[in-house]
């Protein structure tokens, strides 16, 4: 598959999007729960953490070979994604922006809580090391 430049960058922003929620998410794995899904007001089904990860995991199986998701797997669940080889990271970044994984999509209040959760922990870091 040929990718003309613009596409290329934008999927590169689409995984630099996606894999650093995704990495965060896998960091705090121990503390997710399966919960009843409920409707909010819009007709919506709010977005769960358990859900875009298996959402990711399930686009990335079927776009690559059992060793790219191998790859996958263990560079982005032990804290380095930057390690993932770039066509892994050009198909992921393409399949995900296609399924609308990315921050406009439907998990994009998820995006905005974790960044929140993450400013308040960052915030709070500073100001217990008296920063």
């Amino acid at each position: 598959m040929v990718m003309l430049g613009l596409e290329v960058k934008r999927s590169e922003e689409t995984f630099k999007n996606i894999i650093a929620l995704y990495t965060s998410l896998v960091e705090n794995r121990q503390n997710m729960r399966a919960k009843q899904a409920e409707l909010n007001m819009n007709g919506e089904v709010t977005a769960e953490p358990m859900d875009f990860l298996f959402d990711c995991e399930m686009k990335a199986k079927r776009v690559l070979t059992q060793r790219q998701y191998t790859f996958f797997r263990v560079f982005s669940e032990n804290g380095m994604p930057q390690l993932i080889p770039v066509d892994i990271q050009l198909a992921l970044g393409t399949v995900w922006y296609e399924t609308k994984l990315d921050i406009d999509g439907p998990y994009r209040s998820l995006y905005f809580r974790v960044k929140n959760r993450m400013d308040r922990e960052h915030l709070t870091r500073e100001i217990t090391n008296g920063n």
